[in-house]
């Protein structure tokens, strides 16, 4: 009895069967497909017995070779084995692509579904809507990608492929995202490296040392800048993603920092005794803005370089008893304008910027109180916080909960707040620092809000940002 042709298989044309077809034989009573992930004939097993020319196979794995035999029967009897061919399902298309929208300073967090038997996955992407000219970002084995590389406010489009052993899948579809700058994002004051992680970080008064520690590499750096009467200050003054170190010398009225991208000391006459730092982004160009606060006036002084000139503006906002706080409270990559007065029955006044600086006020905390900066639900508006040592509460008005109060024990005598994402997922954390015994306390988002704790400084150490 003649042997049938060697059947022929699908190469990864389908993502939900292979197809088999074969070519008809004379007197055939039925004909017998049989199969293996192997070429193994004798542990092969039937698929089907069909009168039909071609089978759609959809019992099989995504991305698996799988091999295929055919027999047949007559009134004569049966006959031998095809000689084997092999075929493979194509892997499905990553679906639910969401890349964030500035709700993360320095980076943007791209996530993906999962598509079964994918061995890796191609992450593209591209500053317009095309295909055409992608670059192709990174391979991984994760169904997310933090992109560190993105130019702060500037939109990229993402597309993601699956990728196997014998096959690619098609090109998701695509989604936008952009991320906000470092200097306007939670860790701005306190990201040394440019990981995308606060580092708990210390300044000793009377010596000018730093000391940061690097919890994800599990590394202490230390470095000496500034002098004894300092005040630390971090922040990303050059727009590299990278926090850079600053002083400001009450009794001089100087302000310096240190540029992370070439190490040039750039020095600026700004403040007085009565003055307190109050840097951030207010132009929304990716790099911290030096300003500082007079607390006996109300005059904010901010500093905005263009090109090789500093620009200084002067502000009348808020006076004797009024903290400042600045931060992006409206979402627009620029910093607000706030004060706060905890004597005058917890007062807030708001310029901002996406308002044509409108002032908006309202009454939320009290005396003793202390304002913390930080985007602690992670939708990318700052959110009004403030943290209470003497009764170790926080105080949470978040803007995607229609802020509404949130109120956190967590804290105690000799503590201050520390403002900082110290796990890097986009959410502020509440973090302590004892300025006696130098314990750090952290409540982590990412980690259900459970306490690490660590020590690091001490007595006469100032924790970096500094709340006084």
């Amino acid at each position: 009895m003649p042997t049938p042709a060697t059947p022929v298989a699908s190469q990864g044309t389908f993502v939900d069967r292979i197809t088999v077809s074969w070519d008809a034989c004379e007197g055939v009573l039925s004909y017998f497909l049989w199969r293996n992930t192997s070429t193994d004939t004798g542990t092969a097993q039937l698929v089907i017995s069909t009168l039909a020319t071609s089978f759609e196979d959809t019992n099989v794995l995504p991305d698996t070779r799988y091999y295929y035999w055919l027999s047949y029967q007559t009134m004569i009897g049966s006959s031998p084995w095809s000689s084997a061919s092999s075929g493979f399902r194509k892997l499905e298309t990553p679906s639910a692509i969401s890349a964030t929208d500035g709700t993360l300073g320095g980076k943007v967090y791209v996530i993906w579904s999962a598509v079964a038997g994918a061995k890796n996955y191609l992450l593209f992407r591209n500053t317009s809507s095309s295909f055409s000219g992608a670059l192709n970002l990174a391979t991984t084995t994760a169904t997310a990608y933090n992109d560190a590389s993105a130019v702060p406010n500037r939109v990229y489009y993402y597309w993601v492929k699956a990728g196997g052993n014998l096959s690619t899948s098609d090109l998701s579809a695509s989604d936008s995202g952009w991320a906000k700058g470092l200097a306007s994002g939670n860790n701005s004051d306190n990201d040394f490296n440019g990981n995308g992680y606060s580092e708990p970080t210390v300044f000793a008064s009377d010596s000018g040392l730093w000391q940061s520690y690097d919890l994800y590499e599990g590394k202490l750096y230390s470095c000496h800048f500034g002098s004894s009467g300092d005040w630390p200050v971090g922040g990303d003054f050059d727009g590299d993603g990278i926090s850079d170190r600053a002083v400001f010398t009450p009794s001089a009225g100087t302000f310096e920092f240190i540029r992370s991208i070439d190490g040039f000391h750039n020095r600026l006459t700004i403040g007085n005794t009565s003055s307190r730092p109050a840097h951030a982004d207010y132009n929304g160009d990716g790099k911290t803005d030096p300003a500082m606060y007079d607390e006996s006036s109300g005059v904010w002084t901010i500093a905005i370089l263009s090109g090789f000139t500093w620009n200084y503006y002067n502000i009348t906002f808020g006076g004797a008893g009024y903290i400042p706080i600045a931060a992006d409270f409206d979402g627009d990559s620029k910093a607000d304008l706030a004060v706060f007065n905890p004597s005058a029955g917890g007062l807030w006044k708001v310029r901002l910027s996406a308002d044509s600086y409108q002032i908006v006020q309202f009454y939320f905390g009290g005396p003793a109180m202390k304002p913390v900066k930080g985007d602690f639900d992670g939708d990318g508006l700052a959110d009004f916080a403030l943290y209470s040592e003497s009764s170790s509460k926080w105080y949470i008005l978040p803007s995607q909960g229609g802020y509404l109060l949130v109120t956190i024990t967590f804290g105690g005598i000799g503590t201050l707040p520390v403002a900082g994402d110290f796990d890097g997922d986009g959410k502020a954390d509440l973090v302590l620092y004892n300025t006696a015994s130098g314990l750090w306390q952290a409540m982590l988002s990412s980690l259900n809000y459970s306490i690490l704790s660590g020590y690091l400084g001490g007595s006469g150490f100032i924790p970096v940002p500094y709340i006084p």
